[in-house]
């Protein structure tokens, strides 16, 4: 356990990393959790975002489905793209799916360290991988 969320933690801050020096924007969720859980479509909480909302939203409605490695491989098939709004859109799924249990990741076949190494393939997707093992 505590191990988990020593992961989760690392997890959080390579995120929150990224997105401020790829992104340039400030530690926040990437998502809006009210807005999820009330039904509506999440409202990014970045206005940069607009382009990649739907598709994140739909791979966050796939992992509260529990067909989170259905989701992943949408993901794999987004940054084959290399399009770098499709990287944004896999760094939220990742922060997403961070933010889950442990519980409810282990009741859909999914581990921590699957968080982490889908992190680590889309920075190396865009040639981020140096940056990742900083951490």
């Amino acid at each position: 356990m505590f191990e988990d969320d020593y992961v989760t933690r690392q997890n959080r801050e390579i995120l929150n990393t990224l997105r401020k020096i790829v992104f340039g924007e400030a530690d926040r969720p990437p998502y809006n959790t009210a807005a999820r859980e009330n039904g509506r479509e999440a409202q990014n909480v970045n206005e940069q975002m607009d382009d990649t909302s739907e598709a994140l939203f739909e791979l966050q409605s796939m992992v509260d489905d529990g067909d989170i490695n259905d989701a992943e491989n949408k993901v794999y098939d987004l940054i084959e793209t290399g399009d770098r709004g499709n990287m944004r859109t896999a760094l939220y799924f990742y922060a997403y799916l961070n933010d889950k249990s442990d519980v409810f990741l282990e009741e859909h076949q999914y581990s921590r360290q699957e968080v982490t190494d889908g992190i680590r393939n889309v920075c190396e997707t865009y040639g981020l991988g140096s940056l990742v093992q900083v951490f």
